[in-house]
C-alpha cells in the first residue's frame, strides 16, 4: 500500500478496503462484499450543504492553499511573508486547511496589508480558528491533522504575543494605528 500525505490525514473507515484492480489479482467484474471507498472519502469527509467549515478536506488543499499564496503575494506584509512560507510548506506536505481557516487567513492578509488589523491580531485570529479545526479533527478521528492544527494554535499564539509586544513598543512612532490598537475593535 502506497502511503501518501492524503492517506495519513484521511484514515479509512473500518470495514472498508482499498480499491483494487485486476492486475492485483481481483476480478473487476465480480463485486466485492466489502464496500470500496476512495482514498479521499470517509465518515468524516463532509460533503454537500451541511459541510463542517472547521474540518479540512484533503481534496480542497489543491485549491485552497494556492489561493492563500496568491493572496499573500497580492497583499504584501511581514505577516504575509510568514503566512506564505508556512502555507507553502504545508501545501508541499499535502496538509489540508479547513474552509473557515482558509477564509480567516485570506481576510487577515488583506486587513493587515490595508492597515485595518495588526499582525498580532491576525495571528490570534488564526490561532482561534485553528483551535476549532483541531477540535473537529480530533473528534472526527483525524489525529495527525489535529496535531498539525494544534501546532498552528501554539505558533500563532506565540506569534501574536510577540507581534503585539513589538507593535506596542513601536506604536508611538508609527502614525496610523489599526482599529484594535485605537480601542475601536472587538479585540
Amino acid at each position: 500500500m502506497k502511503l501518501t500525505a492524503f492517506s495519513l490525514f484521511s484514515p479509512r473507515q473500518s470495514g472498508t478496503r482499498p480499491n483494487t484492480s485486476a492486475s492485483e489479482g481481483h476480478s473487476p467484474s465480480r463485486p466485492s462484499s466489502t464496500p470500496v471507498q476512495d482514498r479521499f472519502s470517509s465518515s468524516f469527509t463532509p460533503s454537500g450543504p451541511n459541510r463542517n467549515p472547521h474540518l479540512a478536506n484533503p481534496v480542497d488543499t489543491l485549491t485552497l492553499r494556492p489561493q492563500i499564496t496568491q493572496q499573500a503575494q497580492s497583499n504584501p506584509s511581514f505577516y504575509g511573508t510568514l503566512v506564505s512560507m508556512v502555507n507553502n510548506g504545508l501545501q508541499q506536505a499535502g496538509i489540508g486547511i479547513s474552509p473557515a481557516s482558509h477564509q480567516s487567513v485570506m481576510n487577515n492578509l488583506q486587513q493587515v496589508h490595508q492597515g485595518n488589523m495588526s499582525q498580532g491580531t491576525a495571528h490570534f485570529t488564526e490561532a482561534i480558528s485553528f483551535a476549532q479545526d483541531a477540535v473537529n479533527s480530533f473528534s472526527h478521528g483525524r489525529p495527525l491533522q489535529g496535531m498539525v492544527e494544534t501546532s498552528g494554535v501554539v505558533l500563532n499564539t506565540v506569534g501574536g504575543l510577540g507581534m503585539s509586544f513589538l507593535q506596542g513598543l513601536g506604536s508611538t512612532s508609527q502614525g496610523a494605528t489599526p482599529p484594535e490598537l485605537n480601542g475601536t475593535s472587538d479585540w
